[in-house]
């Protein structure tokens, strides 16, 4: 039980210019095991990282639409999870 709490701790650090580096045990783990030529996948990433709290995080850091988010190796475009976007696995309880 430690262990899994250990592994959702995760930090946002902004590294200026629009760009944020977000770490943690978990979160790294999801990126890896992501295929990112899935729509599928990338769909059920972005739900697991809003569960999770991370758009929240990047948010009170200063994130904004657009703004680049850093995950080890991988960067993409910040959404908002106040912009609208519909997260199609939110009846999951995973």
């Amino acid at each position: 039980l430690k262990r899994e709490e250990r592994d959702k701790r995760f930090s946002v650090t902004p590294l200026g210019g629009g760009v944020f580096r977000v770490e943690g045990a978990q979160v790294e783990r999801w990126v890896v095991q992501t295929d990112w030529e899935n729509e599928e996948a990338v769909a059920f990433f972005q739900h697991r990282f809003k569960r999770m709290g991370v758009d929240t995080a990047l948010e009170k850091a200063g994130a904004r639409d657009g703004d680049e988010v850093r995950i080890l190796g991988f960067s993409f475009a910040f959404e908002s999870p106040t912009a609208g976007a519909v997260d199609v696995y939110q009846e999951l309880d995973i």
